[in-house]
């Protein structure tokens, strides 16, 4: 997730018998939920495990009444099938069958109505179909229903979900988190809007197929939530939530030094299937100083080490120290804090709009605790031999640099044009684009690369540099979003070098301002006041632009890869691991450039196209991973499981079909430790790791990495099989990256 934000409503809470200061629930109990995941928003698959755990359920009141379901004018419908479930007592049950795409049922009204009692909404829908449901539950903001809050929600074949959509997140975000624990006890769908709701004005909500295959639904128990917190006391002495219990969760000092001494026997007993240079059944290259690429007669690509063996990258990334979490203003959290001295080593400091915030380490403190005062020796040792016995043959981007010198692991480095001082800003979250049209865009990346590589370069470990990551190119949503590289270098002051460009292009093809503006539908009276047209221009006119964002990722992606030969590189430009922003213009430039096209994937193996049909060069996944909540995280990340044994075999399907991808030469696992419960600097506190926040790993996961990792290249073969037989769908929502 990219490098480089809390609670409902509070209140005191009520005499429950359990002790102030801590969290509480009161909540009936359901038992239906299986397996979640949300595309394109952030999901919480929560299964809380004991009392005095998160919030208050203080009311709900149904949103259909049993008795008016087929009143006319009580649903809203649109090319769906709609009857009458008696399954599920009087909870308004509905069967639904969505024949195609945007097929919708729901509720409209024509004037508002008040629910500002409530602050989310829930809602159970069992999917009927042997493959995934692609629905979006929308809320509308507008009377002409122009304006809304929806998410995307994915239900696995054959299985039922639980959403509750918080519809007010006002104060959650106050504390600079994502996300804190439910009302609910049993595992269900858990959303955040992306944008404010008027709850004293709401005209309605929908479900449609976002999907294009046809679907069937039971949907039930569509009601509003007033749920309350009461955020004090959340964390423990070791950085884990302080209520519940699960499998190895540490209560004293004594249960790190019994999981080292059990960890010291598992790592000894499984030193890993070795394999670091490349497969020793598989075709041999001849040697050579560098990494490189090959595509066999199959089809089927592979790396190649600089021994001559052929090499598919199962990495894992981030073995580094986990961030500190943000402490300034939210001391109430903790029950107990590390020795506040200037010296500790587990406080640091962050800038934040501005503001210096103090941050405490509760990752770092737990390996003082378990390895000693020599913790961060042990934690480079104990990491390397971690990696090999779990299966992995890469580091991936963001490795602690204390790790690479010593490492018989191949690793990848990460840099950044960031500092590059002439930029475009954009409107993806006020981040910017290095413009490749100023001259000294190529001299600046060319000592930037030198500098990384220096100490690398030409060791057999170095595999290469991913430069940049998940640049705002623009978005495929709309045309407007598709363009957002054009109409920001239109805004740009006239001595910005790409708006230069621009100009220039637009002059050479219309020669005279009227001619443009006959083409394009505006008014513009000079070449000097070109700016932004707004939406209400014709189709040559995003043809013009796409033309233009071409053009710009051309001259980025040329002038990266100008400084891999200058500075005689021996890795392999592993492009800018592009995320959802990217553009068919950006993909086409990066995949002409780059020697693997990298991108992170956050998604389901089975939603994903393996074929990668636009790209004509080897792909390396640089990032994915799955999330569960069932050992004390509160948010499972981008893509949910219900537990730590389910994200285990989804990352197991992950890792079988993309090694059955004839393109794809690698996957990283993000990440190598989780994130702090209350979240890192952008408030993310997701289940990603191998290892808890008290260094204690994930036994599950391991049992799989080890399983996939033994049996790498046989799995993979020369090639001549389609990947695996599973239906696929387009390689949607993106999100993730540091």
């Amino acid at each position: 997730m990219d490098r480089a934000k809390g609670p409902r409503r509070s209140r005191n809470p009520i005499d429950s018998g359990i002790p102030t200061g801590w969290w509480f629930f009161r909540i009936r109990n359901d038992s239906t939920m299986a397996r979640t995941e949300l595309l394109g928003g952030v999901v919480f698959t929560l299964g809380l495990l004991a009392a005095g755990a998160s919030a208050q359920l203080v009311s709900e009141s149904k949103v259909l009444d049993p008795n008016q379901l087929f009143n006319n004018g009580y649903l809203t419908t649109f090319q769906a099938s709609v009857s009458r479930d008696t399954s599920h007592g009087d909870q308004a049950g509905l069967n639904v069958s969505f024949p195609n795409q945007w097929a919708l049922v729901g509720q409209r009204w024509s004037s508002a109505r008040d629910w500002s009692t409530a602050n989310a909404f829930g809602i159970k829908i069992e999917n009927l179909e042997n493959s995934p449901a692609r629905l979006v539950l929308r809320f509308e903001k507008s009377a002409d229903y122009s304006q809304a809050e929806q998410q995307l929600v994915v239900v696995p074949a054959l299985q039922t979900v639980q959403i509750v959509y918080d519809l007010d997140t006002s104060d959650v975000r106050a504390l600079g988190l994502k996300s804190l624990p439910s009302a609910y006890i049993t595992p269900h769908v858990h959303l955040a809007p992306t944008s404010n709701v008027n709850l004293r004005q709401m005209f309605g909500w929908q479900i449609y197929n976002r999907g294009t295959n046809p679907v069937r639904l039971k949907v039930w128990d569509a009601k509003l939530l007033q749920v309350e917190t009461h955020p004090v006391g959340l964390i423990d002495r070791y950085g884990q939530p302080a209520f519940g219990s699960w499998a190895r969760k540490v209560g004293s000092n004594s249960d790190l030094a019994s999981q080292r001494s059990a960890e010291d026997a598992d790592l000894a007993a499984n030193p890993g299937p070795g394999g670091l240079q490349g497969s020793n059944t598989l075709p041999t290259q001849a040697p050579s100083n560098k990494w490189r690429t090959l595509r066999l007669p199959s089809g089927r690509w592979y790396l190649v080490h600089p021994s001559g063996k052929l090499f598919w990258s199962m990495g894992i990334t981030t073995v580094r120290h986990e961030e500190g979490t943000p402490l300034t203003g939210r001391e109430q959290l903790f029950t107990q804090l590390p020795l506040r001295t200037p010296e500790n080593p587990h406080y640091g400091t962050i800038l934040r709009n501005g503001q210096s915030i103090e941050t405490v380490n509760f990752y770092t403190a737990n390996l003082e605790a378990k390895y000693g005062s020599n913790w961060r020796t042990a934690f480079a040792s104990r990491a390397l031999q971690r990696v090999k016995s779990w299966g992995f043959n890469t580091l991936g981007d963001w490795a602690d640099p204390s790790i690479l010198p010593q490492s018989d692991v191949p690793y990848l480095l990460g840099i950044t044009t960031n500092e590059f001082p002439t930029r475009l800003p954009t409107t993806i979250n006020s981040r910017t684009l290095p413009d490749p049209f100023d001259p000294s865009f190529q001299g600046f990346v060319t000592n930037r690369l030198a500098t990384a590589i220096a100490g690398h370069n030409g060791r057999p470990e170095f595999m290469g540099v991913y430069v940049d990551g998940e640049l705002p190119w623009g978005a495929m949503d709309t045309n407007r979003n598709r363009d957002l590289v054009a109409f920001m270098a239109m805004n740009a002051p006239d001595s910005q070098p790409a708006k230069r460009v621009l100009i220039s292009m637009l002059r050479n093809k219309y020669r005279s301002i009227s001619r443009l503006n006959r083409s394009w539908g505006t008014s513009f009276s000079s070449w000097s006041t070109i700016t932004d047209p707004g939406l209400d221009i014709r189709p040559i006119a995003h043809s013009d632009c796409r033309e233009f964002a071409a053009a710009y990722a051309l001259q980025y992606f040329r002038a990266v890869s100008n400084a891999f030969d200058a500075t005689g590189c021996t890795g392999l430009y592993f492009g800018s691991r592009e995320g959802w922003q990217s553009t068919p213009e950006v993909t086409k430039a990066a995949a002409r450039y780059v020697d693997v096209f990298s991108m992170g994937i956050y998604q389901r193996s089975e939603l994903v196209d393996w074929n990668f049909g636009e790209i004509d060069k080897p792909v390396i996944v640089s990032e994915f991973s799955f999330g569960a909540t069932d050992r004390g995280s509160w948010n499972p990340g981008p893509v949910s499981a219900t537990s730590q044994l389910d994200r285990a075999n989804m990352m197991r399907d992950f890792y079988l079909t993309a090694l059955q991808s004839n393109k794809v030469v690698g996957a990283h696992w993000f990440q190598y430790v989780d994130q702090h419960a209350t979240g890192r600097f952008d408030e993310e506190n997701y289940n990603m790791g191998f290892l808890s926040i008290t260094d204690t790993p994930q036994p599950e996961m391991i049992d799989v990495a080890r399983s996939i990792g033994g049996s790498l290249y046989s799995i993979r073969g020369i090639g001549g099989t389609p990947p695996l037989g599973r239906p696929v769908g387009p390689l949607l929502g993106r999100p993730g990256g540091r």
